[in-house]
Parts: C-alpha cells; sequence; structure tokens
C-alpha cells in the first residue's frame, strides 16, 4: 500500500524550495512590474485628469476673455461711430455756417448793385421826368430841342 519513506519529504522540501525560487527570481518581479506600471498608469491617468481640468478651466478663462474683448470691440466701434457723427456734425454745422455768409455776401452784394441801379436809373427817370413835365408845360413840341442822353 502506501510505503512512507524518505522521498515525500525531499520531494515537499524540493517543491518549497522551488516555489520560493520562483518566487525570487520570476513572481517577484514580474509581480514588482506589474505594480510600477498600475501605479504608473494611475499616475498619468491623474496626470490627465488634472490635464483636462486645467483645459477646462483655460477654454473658460478663453471664453471670459473673448466676450470682454468682443464688448470692448464693441463698445470701442460705438464710440468711434459717436466721434465721427460728431465731427460730421461739426464739419456740416461749419458747411451751413460757410454757406449762410456766403448766400448774406451775395445778398448784400445783391442789395448794393440793386441801390447802385436805383441810383443810376433815379437820375435818368429825373431827366425824363423834366422833360416830360417841358413838353407837358410848353403843349407844342420845340424842334430845336433834343434830349441830353439822345431820345
Amino acid at each position: 500500500m502506501l510505503e512512507i519513506n524518505l522521498t515525500l519529504p525531499i520531494m515537499m522540501v524540493m517543491f518549497l524550495f522551488f516555489a520560493i525560487a520562483m518566487n525570487a527570481v520570476f513572481f517577484g518581479p514580474v509581480t514588482r512590474t506589474l505594480d510600477a506600471r498600475k501605479a504608473y498608469v494611475a499616475e498619468q491617468t491623474d496626470r490627465a485628469i488634472q490635464a483636462i481640468a486645467e483645459s477646462k478651466t483655460m477654454q473658460a478663462d478663453y471664453e471670459t476673455r473673448l466676450k470682454a474683448a468682443q464688448v470692448q470691440a464693441h463698445e470701442a466701434i460705438a464710440a468711434a461711430m459717436k466721434e465721427a457723427e460728431g465731427h460730421r456734425q461739426a464739419l456740416l454745422e461749419q458747411v451751413k455756417a460757410d454757406v449762410a455768409k456766403e448766400v448774406e455776401a451775395a445778398r448784400a452784394s445783391i442789395r448794393s448793385e440793386r441801390d447802385r441801379a436805383v441810383a443810376g436809373l433815379t437820375g435818368e427817370v429825373t431827366a425824363f421826368s423834366e422833360l416830360i413835365q417841358r413838353k407837358a408845360l410848353s403843349n407844342a413840341p420845340s424842334p430845336s430841342y433834343a434830349p441830353q442822353g439822345g431820345a
């Protein structure tokens, strides 16, 4: 049946020695490598999560600054438009004033020419009225009398 001899304890010692040797030579380095790899993957995953969070923060900051820049640009455009409108109004007022001065100068010139013409015609009217009075008072045409300006 079963004989107990020294082979079984020697095989058990050899198995334990082999298990210890395999653990020291093969399983230990593989386990350390797997643990190191697991730690590296966990570290890289944490870094990736932090990078994503940082990128989201940076994106939010960028969008905030972009909106502020857009608002500022719109305000600058509105200010420039307002300034340009003010400048246009000032130029328009200046042109209106210049035109009014020229119109007034033209009116003054027309008045002075009219006054000179009226003054010149007044002398002629006076001469014609005197001629008409003389002819009317004399009731007879005088053949020797001729008007001064040549009738």
